[in-house]
């Protein structure tokens, strides 16, 4: 199921400024993947060339968002903590590439099951995921995070 994109992005720029700042626009948004794009004109640094911090700031934000979003359709309330990141890079983005886009999907349903078993025990537990970086044509890199969740609703 997607759901409505306006209404995510609004969410995403509210509870994020930079990602107004970055002017992120989001793609698609189903029930456990969400894609994100950034246009080039907002992330060039001098000679017109897509920053590199962009890939990983949208890498970042696409993961907190996917987590934000099906947290909150399951009824959590959640306080997401970024502990552990790691940025590698493939390629540089393509000078002619129109903006970044970043993909990450949920992790496999025994891993997301076992997630939502300890939140829902504890009130807190931890999670990674994976983000792909691309631009128009190429790879860009793969942003793998740890996120620490906690739930504020827990009773």
């Amino acid at each position: 199921m997607e759901l409505p994109l306006q209404r995510v992005e609004e969410f995403l720029h509210n509870r994020i400024p930079l990602s107004k700042a970055l002017n992120c626009q989001i793609l698609e948004c189903r029930n456990s993947s969400i894609s994100i794009r950034v246009p080039k004109f907002t992330n060039t640094v001098e000679g017109e060339q897509l920053f590199p911090g962009s890939a990983m700031a949208v890498s970042s934000l696409t993961a907190w968002t996917l987590l934000q979003v099906a947290l909150r359709k399951l009824d959590y309330l959640p306080d997401i903590k970024l502990i552990k990141a790691n940025w590698q890079a493939s390629e540089d983005p393509d000078l002619e590439s129109s903006g970044l886009a970043a993909h990450c999907n949920l992790p496999y349903d025994k891993e997301w099951q076992q997630f939502l078993r300890m939140l829902s025990r504890k009130a807190e537990a931890t999670i990674s995921l994976v983000t792909k970086t691309n631009g128009s044509s190429n790879g860009i890199g793969t942003f793998t995070c740890e996120f620490e969740v906690r739930d504020l609703d827990h009773r």
